[in-house]
């Protein structure tokens, strides 16, 4: 009962993401670009698969909830950052710089993910 009721949840956690998501690019945001709107969104889907990773990882029993927590914090500070660099980097950043500064989100988000993950498995 209690997978059901979190499996629920999250679908709703993950349509409202869409749509917040699809409200920023599109009415708020107004990207024209067509560079800046595939990267915002590849980054977005990135951002939702690294969501999906940490819900498959605080399913498993043999993690230390010492560490879960602040891989769920991480995931939660990504995703917001990543937001707001989507919605100032395409309107302030050209394409160049608004893959780099992504890239190196990711990339940072990843370096502090993974070592609290493998330090985190029982």
């Amino acid at each position: 009962m209690k997978k059901e009721i979190l499996s629920v949840y999250f679908s709703f956690l993950f349509v409202c993401y869409i749509l917040i998501a699809g409200y920023v690019f599109f009415a708020f945001a107004r990207i024209n670009a067509a560079g800046k709107l595939l990267t915002g969104i590849f980054f977005e889907v990135l951002g939702i698969f690294f969501v999906f990773i940490v819900k498959n990882i605080a399913g498993f029993r043999n993690m230390k909830i010492g560490y879960l927590v602040p891989i769920v914090i991480c995931t939660a500070l990504y995703l917001l950052f990543m937001n707001a660099l989507n919605i100032w980097g395409s309107i302030c950043l050209t394409i160049t710089w608004f893959v780099l500064a992504h890239t190196i989100w990711a990339i940072t988000y990843i370096a502090v993910v993974i070592p609290m993950y493998i330090m985190g498995k029982q």
